[in-house]
């Protein structure tokens, strides 16, 4: 990829081989795993304030179009959902992860059995 022959890009690193080991062997990770502080419960709870357009009504709303769970189901997992981001114990994940690209964000739900986009 072109992006390594420019040290800006990746930062810390000073030609196109550290550049791209350094993207490849502990960026790319860091950029995977996405911690969420219990600030993101209020960005999603408020559509105005939702950058990436989903709240906890949205999520239930995708969570329900698997078909594979019910209304009382689905508001059961928003709820825990709720709780485990305000406590800061949420880890998602970015679905697509490229060097300079800020893709959506998933979150994995055992009942559904997928990974619910909850940052686009």
């Amino acid at each position: 990829m072109r992006i390594f022959n420019d040290p800006g890009y990746v930062s810390n690193c000073d030609n196109y081989m550290a550049c791209k080991e350094k993207w490849y062997f502990k960026d790319m990770l860091d950029e995977f795993l996405q911690p969420l502080g219990s600030g993101f419960s209020e960005l999603i709870q408020n559509k105005e304030l939702s950058g990436g357009g989903v709240t906890y009504d949205d999520i239930q709303a995708m969570i329900l179009q698997t078909g594979k769970t019910t209304s009382t189901e689905a508001r059961k997992i928003i709820e825990a959902l709720k709780k485990q981001i305000m406590s800061g114990n949420a880890i998602a994940i970015k679905l697509e992860v490229n060097p300079g690209y800020a893709g959506p964000i998933g979150l994995w739900v055992p009942l559904v059995e997928d990974f619910v986009r909850i940052y686009n």
